[in-house]
């Protein structure tokens, strides 16, 4: 904060080169330097721009050293928190003004404007390459300036900016210009500065494809089906994991893309911050991804499988990786050419299929083996019945039926006492559902075909938090 202040002071006092030598032989004290600064401002009308402000405690230091003297003073603050931002505001009677991302017109102009100084015009046989490259960096304008600095520092040839292209394009790309290790750099900071908990939640989301669309309550109880949720006194996990996404939000490390009566109900990562992660989990082996374009390494312990419907290569990596004793979770996204046998997944905890049109109900005959299963999602598969093994799943706390063609649910569900979470489609629930105490989420029951004991069942769920009931015309 000494540093802050010092350069502060330097700044404002720039006409007095005495002042810099000063500044920068003298050991000062804060109070000492916000006294100089509030007597320097004291009677002048002052425009103060502070930029990239980290933390609520950093301005509270700062704006003591900025006197409300009456004489149209402004301050502008800049800063990637919006919270950071909403404390600024409250003892200034200011207001937060949020930088949306770049139109494509005004992305196209930046650009052409740092790559082309004089004529500020792209040649036509490489506008397809700008454009690729302005949909990499999605309206942001760092990496627009940041890529267009390193274009400009090259000869105009396709050649040249297709090898540009491919490298900003690459989500784990080992080599990288300069100005693009600059962009990295700056999300480094931002990683750094989460709390553990939260650069784990975030790594996650390494296995989300480009512009996919996260919902946070399916991700919110994957996290607590890994444990990365940590206990809060007077908090259901629930709450204390939608913390996490909300403040993952306000760190401008998930976009917003739907809200619920003024709540964040989904989003999705900029691909330039997914760029970042992915690399970061492939550095700590944290996500394994298997599609058209990622192999796993033979020698890795597999930790956390995501196989994308381009995985051609599934048979291959199965022969490499034969060894999946270490596997915790298994997403599988679109068509299934290759699963892991369950009985070699003895501490699975997440499993996740989605969009699976292989998918059969074969696949899931050995799904009591496992024991320490926490999330189980079948999501747009067509699989219509659950195996009557699903009771050996005493840990299950999720069970997301949504989209497949599963309506009637078994007799043996009621003995998961541990599930939390039951949402699917029309669903017909077994009499004794009551016994499954700790549900706090059941959603969407068919109302139309309950049982008459559905009433008695019901009043024993005293977590029951949410409630989605059909019935039909």
């Amino acid at each position: 904060m000494v540093n802050i202040l010092k350069d502060l002071l330097a700044e404002i006092e720039n006409n007095d080169r005495k002042s810099d030598k000063y500044l920068a032989t003298r050991s000062c004290s804060e109070r000492h330097l916000i006294e100089r600064l509030r007597a320097h401002l004291e009677n002048r009308r002052y425009l103060v721009v502070v930029d990239d402000i980290w933390s609520k405690s950093a301005w509270e230091q700062i704006q003591c050293a900025l006197p409300k003297n009456f004489h149209g003073s402004r301050i502008i603050t800049t800063t990637r928190i919006n919270k950071v931002a909403e404390f600024c505001c409250t003892s200034n009677e200011g207001f937060v003004y949020p930088m949306k991302p770049l139109s494509n017109n005004d992305s196209k102009i930046l650009f052409l404007k740092r790559t082309f100084v004089v004529a500020a015009e792209c040649p036509s046989q490489l506008e397809g390459i700008m454009d690729d490259i302005l949909h990499k960096c999605d309206g942001l304008p760092l990496a627009i300036v940041n890529i267009a600095s390193l274009l400009a520092s090259k000869p105009v040839s396709r050649e040249e900016w297709e090898r540009v292209r491919d490298s900003v394009c690459s989500a784990h790309g080992k080599e990288k210009d300069k100005e693009l290790e600059v962009i990295d750099k700056i999300l480094s900071l931002s990683y750094c500065d989460l709390t553990q908990p939260l650069k784990t939640c975030l790594l996650y989301l390494s296995m989300f494809p480009e512009d996919y669309i996260i919902g946070k309550y399916s991700l919110v109880w994957r996290w607590i089906a890994e444990g990365f949720v940590v206990p809060k006194h007077g908090y259901t996990l629930e709450e204390v994991g939608e913390s996490y996404f909300n403040e993952l939000i306000n760190r401008n490390m998930i976009q917003q893309e739907f809200k619920f009566y003024g709540e964040a109900i989904s989003g999705r990562v900029h691909d330039i911050v997914l760029d970042f992660i992915v690399t970061r989990s492939n550095e700590e082996n944290f996500v394994s991804l298997l599609d058209a374009q990622n192999i796993p390494s033979q020698c890795d312990k597999i930790r956390r499988l995501y196989i994308h419907k381009k995985n051609e290569h599934a048979a291959e990596v199965s022969q490499q990786n034969k060894n999946m004793s270490h596997l915790r979770s298994l997403h599988v996204f679109g068509r299934i050419t290759w699963m892991p046998p369950l009985l070699d997944l003895q501490i699975l905890r997440v499993l996740y299929l989605e969009d699976c049109n292989g998918l059969k109900e074969d696949h899931l005959k050995n799904i009591g083996s496992l024991i320490h299963l926490r999330y189980l999602g079948l999501r747009n598969t067509n699989v219509k019945n659950l195996p009557i093994q699903i009771r050996k799943l005493e840990y299950l706390q999720t069970l997301d039926l949504r989209g497949s063609g599963i309506t009637e649910l078994p007799e043996s569900i009621v003995h998961l006492k541990r599930l939390r979470h039951l949402v699917g489609q029309r669903l017909r629930l077994p009499d004794g559902f009551g016994n499954m105490e700790a549900l706090q989420e059941l959603w969407e029951i068919n109302g139309s075909k309950s049982s008459i004991n559905f009433g008695k069942d019901l009043q024993n769920l005293i977590q029951l938090r949410v409630l989605g009931i059909h019935f039909e015309h």
